[in-house]
């Protein structure tokens, strides 16, 4: 399968990312407690710590950089009273990879509709919950296979565990996915720029295979946490 290889510098395999190191269940985790906190300074605090949390990340997976050999000159003029000038300058020099490592992963996360560089998914929810019955040989009229083909009926009767598209696949595959593997953000985001080349392509089977061996759980907590 063809990856999708965007403009941005943080889809490179071969250098150190701090998106490779975050887990995305960190993301979910954060989401979840911003949308049970009362109050806009207290969900504040809460994103905040995050922010601040990834920089100490970023600071640790880039400890052992070189400075690229390229360096910048500042240079700072200072007249005195009696007419005296005197200049300084600094060289500073900024490692390769940490120029190329920022928050954009997460933030393509945080804010899917505000993000250019992904094409569509083409995966609604109810051509979504037909390929998942599909893939995952649920009968379709199983009470798993009704939840998610009749979406729109749990939606309209407002169970407890199916209020919306994301609620009612999480609670149906959650015990069918091993939850032991914790992907990270780099990870999902490279998995979902996949399935949008795939959507591209027309090969909706395909990608939903990539889909669901690459644990759909993770998918289902990212569309929850929209």
């Amino acid at each position: 399968m063809t990856s999708m290889m965007i403009d941005d510098p943080n889809v490179n395999d071969e250098l150190p990312n701090s998106s490779k190191v975050v887990k995305f269940s960190n993301l979910c985790n954060l989401l979840e407690r911003i949308s049970k906190s009362q109050g806009a300074i207290a969900k504040q605090k809460l994103m905040t710590k995050f922010i601040s949390d990834w920089r100490k990340t970023h600071k640790e997976v880039h400890a052992n950089d070189l400075p690229t050999s390229t360096t910048t000159t500042t240079t700072t003029t200072t007249t005195t009273t009696e007419g005296q000038t005197t200049t300084s300058g600094s060289l500073s020099g900024t490692s390769p990879t940490i120029m190329q490592d920022s928050f954009y992963p997460i933030l393509r996360l945080l804010l899917p509709q505000s993000d250019r560089e992904r094409i569509a998914y083409g995966l609604k929810e109810s051509k979504l919950g037909k390929h998942l019955v599909e893939v995952l040989s649920i009968s379709k009229d199983s009470d798993d296979g009704k939840k998610l083909l009749n979406f729109r009926v749990q939606k309209n009767t407002r169970t407890q565990k199916g209020s919306d598209f994301a609620e009612v696949a999480y609670y149906v595959l959650k015990n069918r996915c091993n939850e032991d593997v914790t992907m990270s953000i780099w990870e999902i985001n490279k998995i979902l720029d996949e399935i949008a080349v795939e959507n591209g392509k027309g090969k909706e089977g395909q990608k939903v295979c990539w889909f669901v061996s690459w644990k759909i759980v993770h998918k289902l907590k990212l569309e929850k946490s929209k």
